[in-house]
């Protein structure tokens, strides 16, 4: 079983909260814990169970095409971003990963759907929702 409020707890300890888009990646880690209801907690009992479930079935694409999700964490959090289980908006996303700085660069260019760096938003939304997973692994405490 998770414990969640340890979870939670353990996430803030862990997260590192020196820029913009690291916050972001603590709130997206809060939100997934968040968003667990209380039958998915009783019945996790190991990591891979919980990324399962965050994961919302995204991972079953990557498992029938490779086999299993072992070196395609990437890729099952992109078809996760890129599916709409997350953010699906662009200018959602800039708001959220981006830095007020950047964010009014990508406003200037209205037409792009890529962040300052040239990098789709919803590629930076998926690097960023694994990061939110790893902190979750790392801060996840199980009864």
């Amino acid at each position: 079983m998770l414990d969640v409020q340890q979870t939670i707890k353990n996430i803030g300890r862990n997260a590192d909260k020196r820029t913009y888009y690291r916050r972001a990646i603590m709130h997206d880690a809060l939100e997934m814990i968040d968003n667990l209801d209380a039958r998915d907690v009783l019945e996790l009992d190991n990591f891979d169970a919980l990324e399962t479930r965050l994961l919302n079935g995204a991972d079953s694409t990557i498992k029938l095409f490779c086999g299993s999700l072992d070196g395609h964490r990437l890729e099952a959090w992109r078809v996760y971003s890129w599916g709409g289980c997350a953010l699906v908006y662009n200018e959602d996303i800039a708001r959220h990963y981006l830095t007020p700085s950047e964010f009014r660069k990508y406003e200037k260019r209205r037409d792009s759907s890529t962040a300052p760096g040239g990098v789709e938003l919803l590629e930076v939304q998926a690097r960023a929702l694994l990061s939110a997973c790893r902190l979750i692994k790392k801060s996840a405490v199980f009864c």
